[in-house]
């Protein structure tokens, strides 16, 4: 009974206030005594709330928490050490105990590669180290002399350098019935590595009921179990509950500590309804089409754990994440979200679209502004699901990126929602923005501005005294027609989208760019070809092309043009120029007129040129 009248109390107060901020607006229009009435007795409610949970706790004590603190490491992947390595290394001093780095790596069709490590780098950072081998799991056999050549040979460098290296870690994605093969190899590598050198390997959950895996655990000192990207596209790169359960399971067989691998990044799928995706992460594969996105969120991450430290589970030492952030990669989380995980801090997105009006045309009687969404909070978010344009003031608009603009079906008084709909989900670090569009709108003064499902504010331009601002609120939505195609384009042929693409003539480029201009047949001609994967395009590479496609990866991931120019050292003009081209466009920068300019001018472009710039697209 006391509880449903503080039930009852409590919700009539939260009306009564809710009303007052949606309807009154400004706060200055709710009476002061109101608002100390409804905060001293929420006080009141809370304290008597609090009392009452603790009577009950008192009356049911829960059963005491594994708190055992874990070890936590970190892998560096990338295969491009850049200058961003150091940034990322002195922020992560404090948070990883360990670093478990990629330094050698075999591939099918491409060969063995050993990565070049900033030895002197890891040497001042003074942390262990771990070298790992990645050996692809669809090779037909393991070629061990050419593995163990270049493993002792990374090694010895190494330990040259001043670094302390704890161990190695063999990260092969075998079979479940080549098991007992890969036991061998092990036993043989064990054999071969000094006696003070740990011996490790990364255990997928599908070997966890084979009868070899006791065998194969035997000949290591330690062993990582991989709980993430082990399931198909359509099941995602991370469960929770699957990943409880084999976690579960393997602390029971596991005979020797062990770690958890887990995943703080996100990855792209092109080709994702093929057998065979293409999978994308860490590094570009430049391949044309749309891509599935996978990725993890924080606050799902961080439920998992706090779940995972109330239970018993024997043997094991501690987490490993997947992967060290840098400020390039995109897909990866940012340092301060993974911190936040990890310490158990607050997670919180917040969202604010900031407006810039653009100057006004003469005779118009409305303005051009350009919208961008940035993440204000602390953590990495996902990027919200729609954001609704405000009522009834904006008569064209549209999205670009992952949004575009849906007139909805969710009527009201005033017509249909013109909204910014979400395409794609994918994770937008905290501090950065991206652009969300444009909307053209007459007479612009403070309105209901929806986001779904985040809180969201709003930034507009000081000079301006009809402007857009937020609240927290849900709003009458009104039906304008849409313009996907920027501001002049024809209005009515997008009054219904489908139809209109369904029922226009069909038409042929090559036929109809001939009335056009007469076709130059020194020109390279397009045929369609069969995408391939990025580990046999590099196979196809010589050693040069390989050293400039990897310097043009590092431009592409610049954040701005000036770190694209430190690191272009080494490029043919062309290259240099049409790369910082690129990225002078992405970062929507005038520079990119300049440069895409003195491409245009060098005395002559070479076919193979040309071939390069659409395999970069």
């Amino acid at each position: 009974m006391f509880l449903a009248t503080l039930g009852l109390v409590a919700y009539r107060q939260l009306e009564l206030f809710w009303v007052y901020s949606l309807y009154g607006i400004h706060f200055a229009r709710i009476e002061l005594a109101d608002m100390n009435r409804v905060f001293v007795i929420l006080g009141v409610m809370a304290f008597l709330f609090g009392m009452l949970l603790g009577h009950v706790k008192d009356q049911n004590p829960q059963p005491s928490v594994n708190v055992t603190s874990w070890q936590h490491q970190a892998y560096i992947w990338q295969r491009v050490w850049t200058p961003q390595h150091r940034e990322a290394l002195q922020q992560s001093h404090e948070l990883f105990s360990g670093l478990r780095i990629l330094a050698v790596q075999l591939n099918h069709g491409e060969g063995i590669r050993k990565i070049a490590v900033d030895t002197r780098l890891l040497q001042q950072d003074g942390r262990p180290v771990w070298l790992v081998v990645r050996i692809d799991g669809q090779l037909p056999s393991i070629d061990s002399s050419l593995v163990y050549e270049n493993l002792f040979n990374q090694l010895h460098q190494w330990q040259q350098a001043g670094l302390t290296v704890a161990g190695i870690e063999i990260d092969y994605d075998s079979a479940s019935s080549k098991l007992a093969i890969y036991q061998q190899f092990l036993k043989q590598l064990r054999m071969k590595l000094p006696a003070e050198q740990q011996l490790s390997l990364t255990v997928l959950p599908s070997w966890i009921e084979s009868p070899d895996l006791p065998a194969l655990l035997q000949q290591t000192d330690t062993s990582v179990l991989q709980v993430h990207a082990v399931l198909s596209p359509q099941q995602g790169l991370f469960d929770a509950k699957l990943a409880s359960g084999w976690i579960a399971r393997y602390s029971q067989l596991a005979p020797k500590p062990f770690f958890v691998a887990l995943p703080a990044y996100g990855m792209g799928l092109a080709g994702y309804q093929d057998q065979k995706p293409i999978v994308e992460s860490e590094t570009s594969v430049r391949v044309a089409g749309q891509m599935q996105e996978l990725s993890v969120e924080p606050q799902a991450m961080a439920a998992f754990l706090s779940q995972l430290r109330q239970r018993h589970l024997p043997n094991l030492n501690g987490l490993i994440w997947f992967r060290l952030p840098l400020e390039n990669d995109r897909r990866a989380w940012s340092m301060s979200t993974l911190k936040a995980v990890i310490l158990q801090q607050p997670l919180v997105s917040e969202w604010t679209v900031e407006v810039q009006a653009q100057p006004a045309e003469a005779g118009q009687n409305n303005s051009l502004y350009n919208l961008i969404l940035r993440n204000t909070g602390q953590i990495d978010g996902v990027l919200p699901e729609e954001i609704v344009l405000p009522e009834g003031k904006c008569q064209i608009a549209d999205g670009v990126g992952h949004y575009q603009v849906n007139s909805g079906n969710q009527i009201n008084s005033n017509g249909q929602r013109l909204s910014f709909v979400r395409m794609h989900s994918q994770q937008l670090r905290a501090g950065q923005s991206q652009a969300l569009g444009w909307a053209r709108c007459t007479s612009l003064f403070k309105e209901i501005f929806m986001l779904i499902p985040e809180r969201l504010t709003i930034k507009f331009p000081r000079k301006s005294l009809s402007c857009l601002s937020l609240l927290m609120a849900t709003s009458l939505a009104v039906s304008v027609p849409v313009n996907a195609c920027g501001p002049d384009f024809i209005n009515r042929l997008l009054v219904d989208r489908n139809s209109t693409l369904l029922y226009m003539p069909e038409g042929n480029f090559s036929f109809e760019a001939g009335k056009l201009v007469d076709i130059d047949n020194k020109l390279p001609r397009w045929k369609e070809v069969k995408a391939i994967s990025m580990e046999e395009f590099r196979s196809r590479m010589s050693a040069e092309q390989l050293r400039q496609s990897d310097i043009i990866d590092q431009m592409r991931a610049s954040h701005s043009i000036e770190q694209a120019e430190a690191l272009s050292a080494g490029l043919d003009p062309e290259q240099r120029l049409y790369t910082l081209g690129a990225v002078a466009f992405k970062l929507m920068d005038p520079k990119a007129v300049d440069y895409f300019s003195q491409v245009l001018a060098l005395p002559e472009v070479s076919g193979s040129f040309m071939g390069w710039t659409l395999n970069t697209l």
